[in-house]
C-alpha cells in the first residue's frame, strides 16, 4: 500500500518501552526488531518504535506467521503512546480482531467493520494519511479502504495486541508526508483551474499551490475543473477526497464539458455535468449523458477511479484502488465536449469543509483497456499463445468479461470452461456480434436459475438437455431437444453448457438398459434386460429415474448404462398387463 512521497524505514523494534511501559512478560524480539512472538497466555500489547502521525504518514504490513488458539490470539492495528499506561488501552488503540476480523477503535471512528479473519499467513496491508487522518486496511488482495477515521493528531505506532500464544512479523515499513505542496505526485501533469459557470461559480474554488488540490469553500457550489483536456480516445484518473466534514455529503467528483482549452477554460452551459454523489455514489447530472449505474460511497481517504471512454461514450468509476470499473454513465458524444476531470461542492455543504487531491491525473490509455464488465470478448486472432496461458480456453471461444482489475489484467467467464480466466487486454478484442459462448453442436439447457425462458418453454422442461443448432444473434438461437422441440428458440444469456455426462435423455425418453450391461450399478430390482421405461427425472451424471410400468416407477440408473430405446421397441414390457 506504499505510495508516491514514502521512504522505506529502516532500523526500529517492537517493544512496551514507550511512554511509562507495560511488563514485558512473556514476549520474544527477533528478525532484528520486526518479529514478536508472544509465548505465554496474558494479554500483552506492544507498539513498533517507529511512529507515523503528528504530520507524517505510512504504510506497513503485519504478516500473520503463527497463531496458537484457533486464530483468536491477536488484535493488529494502530495506537498512541498512552496505550502503554496500564488500563487505557481500549482508549487509544483503533485495531482489527483476527478471530472475527471486527474493527474496534475508541479513540477514531469505525468506518467499515467487519472486514474479514485473519489466519495464519495472512497479510494486512495498513495505511495512515496523516492529512485525513484515516487508518486503510487490506488483507492479503482484498482492499476494504478507510476503515477509521478522525484518529487523533499525535505520534502513532503500530501495534498488536496478543491474547495467547502468537506470533507476527512487520514488514515494509514506509513513511513520508503526502496531500501537501511538494510531495511527489503520481500524476501526468496539469493542475485545477476555477473557471465560472452558470449556477456553478467558481467563487469559492482554491487550488493549493501545487495545482494538485483544491478547497472548496462556501458559501455556493464552486465547480473546479483540472487543466487537462480530453477530446477523443480512452482516459483515466484518480482523486482522492482528503477532507469532507460531512463524510462525503458536500462533495461531487466526475466530469464537465468545456468550451476552450488549458487557462482560458470555459465551462459549457444547459447542464454540462455528470458528477459522482460522494455520499452514496450516485451517477447525476443531465445533458452529457444516460445514468446507468452507481459506484460505492466515497469518504474521506478514500479514492475514486474514473474511465471516460469517448470511443464508447461511456464513464465508468471505481472506489478503492483494487475495485473494478462499473459504467455509470452511457451516451457521452464527441461532439458534447471536449471534456475536463471536474469537482463540485453541494449548495447544502458546510463552509470550509471540503479538499479534493488530484491523485492520478487524467493520461490517454491503448485501446487494449477499454473493456469493462459484461463485454463479450474473445482472444485475438494473432494471439497464438496468451500471456496467461490458454488453460482449458480455446481459440476463438468467446465469454464474458467479470471484472478490469489493470491495465493488464481482467477476468473472463468461459460458460463451461473457465469461469475466472486470466487475461491480458490487449491480447483480446470484443466478439463480432453474432458469435457466441456456444456453437453448433454444443450440448446445452436452461440456466436453473431461469424460471421463465424469455422465449417460453413451450414442451421443453428445466433440466432437459439439447443440442445447439443454429446461433443467429446475441440473443438467439436454436436449440434440438430429441423427441420435445428440434427448432427451440433460446436467449443465449439464459442457457448454459451441460455437465459432461448429462442430459443424454430428456424427461419423457424412451430407454433400456444397454444390452452390454449385465449389472447395472443401483440393481436390477424387479426390471429386466430388455424392458423399456420412461424417464421421469435427470437428477445429477450419475442418477435418473425412470417409470417402468408394473414393475418400478422410479427404478435408479446410471445414464451412463441406459441407451434410447429403438422406436417401436418395448411398447410393452414383461409381466406388463393387458386388457
Amino acid at each position: 500500500m506504499a505510495a508516491a512521497g514514502l521512504s522505506e524505514v529502516a532500523g526500529g523494534e517492537w517493544t512496551t518501552s514507550i511512554g511509562s511501559g507495560l511488563p514485558s512478560g512473556l514476549l520474544e524480539v527477533t528478525g532484528e526488531g520486526r518479529v514478536v512472538e508472544c509465548t505465554g497466555t496474558e494479554d500483552r500489547l506492544v507498539l513498533f518504535s517507529k511512529s507515523v502521525g503528528d504530520g507524517t504518514s505510512g504504510a506497513w504490513e503485519v504478516l500473520s506467521e503463527e497463531d496458537e488458539y484457533g486464530d483468536e490470539s491477536t488484535c493488529i492495528g494502530i495506537a498512541s503512546a498512552d496505550v502503554c499506561s496500564a488500563g487505557a488501552e481500549a482508549e487509544h488503540f483503533a485495531s482489527v480482531r483476527s478471530m472475527t476480523g471486527v474493527v474496534v477503535s475508541l479513540m477514531g471512528t469505525v468506518v467499515q467493520s467487519p472486514l474479514q479473519p485473519i489466519h495464519p499467513g495472512d497479510r494486512v496491508r495498513f495505511s495512515f494519511d496523516a492529512s485525513a487522518r484515516t487508518l486503510s486496511a487490506k488483507i492479503n488482495d482484498k482492499d476494504f479502504g478507510v476503515i477509521v477515521k478522525g484518529l487523533p493528531a499525535c505520534k502513532l505506532f503500530p501495534a498488536v495486541r496478543f491474547f495467547w500464544q502468537a506470533k507476527l512479523k512487520l514488514e515494509n515499513l514506509r513513511t513520508g508526508v503526502l496531500g501537501g505542496a511538494g510531495a511527489a505526485a503520481s500524476s501526468a501533469g496539469g493542475h485545477w483551474l476555477a473557471s465560472a459557470i452558470p449556477a456553478l461559480t467558481s467563487e469559492g474554488a482554491f487550488p493549493d499551490n501545487s495545482g494538485q488540490a483544491v478547497s472548496l469553500k462556501g458559501p455556493g457550489s464552486p465547480i473546479c475543473g483540472f487543466s487537462t483536456v480530453m477530446a477523443d480516445g480512452c482516459w483515466k484518473w484518480t482523486v482522492k477526497l482528503i477532507e469532507d466534514l460531512k463524510d462525503g455529503e458536500g462533495s461531487y467528483s466526475g466530469i464537465a464539458a468545456v468550451g476552450a482549452t488549458q487557462e482560458a477554460l470555459s465551462f459549457k452551459t444547459a447542464a454540462p455535468t455528470t458528477w459522482i454523489k460522494h455520499s452514496d455514489g450516485s451517477c447525476l447530472g443531465k445533458g452529457l449523458a444516460t445514468n446507468c449505474g452507481s459506484a460505492s460511497a466515497v469518504h474521506p481517504g478514500d479514492t475514486l477511479s474514473f474511465q471516460l471512454d469517448l470511443e464508447r461514450g461511456t464513464l465508468s468509476a471505481a472506489v478503492g484502488a483494487d475495485a473494478s470499473m462499473v459504467v455509470v454513465a452511457k451516451d457521452i458524444k464527441k461532439s458534447d465536449g471536449p471534456f475536463v476531470a471536474a469537482v463540485c461542492r453541494s449548495p447544502g455543504a458546510r463552509a470550509d469543509d471540503i479538499r479534493i487531491r488530484m491523485h492520478s491525473s487524467p493520461c490517454q490509455i491503448a485501446s487494449a483497456a477499454r473493456f469493462s464488465a459484461g463485454d463479450r470478448v474473445r482472444v485475438k486472432p494473432s494471439v497464438s499463445s496468451p500471456k496467461y496461458g490458454w488453460g482449458p480456453v480455446s481459440a476463438g471461444d468467446v465469454g464474458t468479461v467479470k471484472s478490469v482489475e489493470s491495465d493488464s489484467r481482467m477476468r473472463v467467464d468461459f460458460p463451461g470452461k473457465n469461469s475466472n480466466w486470466l487475461a491480458d487486454p490487449s491480447e483480446m478484442e470484443l466478439a463480432p456480434a453474432g458469435s457466441g459462448a456456444f456453437s453448433v453442436g454444443a450440448r446445452v439447457r436452461v440456466k436453473p436459475s431461469v424460471s421463465s425462458p424469455k422465449y417460453g418453454w413451450g414442451s421443453v422442461s428445466a433440466g432437459d438437455v439439447g443440442t445447439v443448432k443454429s446461433v443467429e444473434s446475441d440473443s438467439r438461437m436454436r436449440v434440438d431437444f430429441p423427441g420435445k422441440n428440434s427448432n427451440w428458440l433460446a436467449d443465449p444469456s439464459e442457457m448454459e453448457l451441460a455437465p459432461a455426462g448429462s442430459g443424454a435423455f430428456s424427461v419423457g425418453a424412451r430407454v433400456r438398459v444397454k444390452p452390454s450391461v449385465s449389472s447395472p450399478k443401483y440393481g436390477w430390482g424387479s426390471v429386466s434386460a430388455g424392458d423399456v421405461g420412461t424417464v421421469k427425472s435427470v437428477e445429477s451424471d450419475s442418477r435418473m429415474r425412470v417409470d417402468f410400468p408394473g414393475k418400478n416407477s422410479n427404478w435408479l440408473a446410471d445414464p451412463s448404462e441406459m441407451e434410447l430405446a429403438p422406436a417401436g421397441s418395448g411398447a410393452f414390457s414383461v409381466g406388463a398387463a393387458c386388457a
